[in-house]
């Protein structure tokens, strides 16, 4: 065997290990980015969602409280406007939750860049389960917000069926029953999309 021979084949005994950890290094580049993209992307549609929840809360203490002020000798109007204004509020607070305002979950998808392996791996299943038990409390929410349509429209009826009527509970009944038909369309919406997000999660790791 000649020296240029020898010499070949130590140089594909030291590179050949070489350039199998360069790919799997490779690799796992790709699949820590392809998870913080997937992150960032799930990170922007949890504030839009954030964003409506918010709208709508404060388009409800707006409209409720101009109902309220404008109809305030009306109690059927003065119980809707303050019933309206109330659920908005408490929305609208609801919704500063979702808005990563602190860069809390920003800071935390960059920091996960910096995972590897199985490392990476158990992080990914762990951020699906997440979005799985969101979904869950989101389910849990939108039969809540059925009870909410229901006594809201209970209310209201017995209002108006009571010997002395009571227009401003007729009012108020209205008012809930409407912010839970409005509540119900959004934690449903946002139910789904969690489940598919966790979904999403787990397909990085099927690839």
């Amino acid at each position: 065997m000649t020296t240029h021979t020898l010499a070949l084949a130590a140089l594909l005994v030291v590179s050949v290990p070489g350039a199998a950890s360069a790919q799997t290094l490779a690799r796992e580049d790709l699949a820590v980015e392809r998870l913080a993209t997937l992150r960032l992307s799930h990170r922007g549609e949890r504030i839009d969602e954030g964003l409506v929840l918010l709208t709508f809360g404060l388009a409800s203490v707006v409209l409720g409280g101009v109902a309220a002020g404008v109809g305030h000798d009306d109690p059927w109007w003065l119980g809707a406007g303050l019933g309206t204004a109330g659920w908005g509020a408490v929305n609208a607070a609801f919704s500063l939750g979702m808005l990563d305002l602190g860069g809390g979950l920003a800071r935390s998808i960059d920091d996960d860049r910096l995972l590897r392996g199985a490392t990476r791996e158990a992080r990914t299943r762990a951020l699906a389960r997440d979005q799985y038990a969101s979904a869950t409390v989101l389910a849990v929410n939108a039969g809540l917000d059925v009870f909410y349509v229901a006594t809201g429209v209970l209310l209201a009826v017995i209002a108006n069926l009571l010997d002395t009527r009571e227009p401003a509970l007729e009012g108020y009944g209205v008012a809930m029953a409407a912010q839970g038909v409005g509540l119900l369309a959004f934690d449903l919406t946002v139910w789904i999309r969690s489940m598919e997000r966790g979904d999403e999660l787990l397909a990085l790791e099927a690839d």
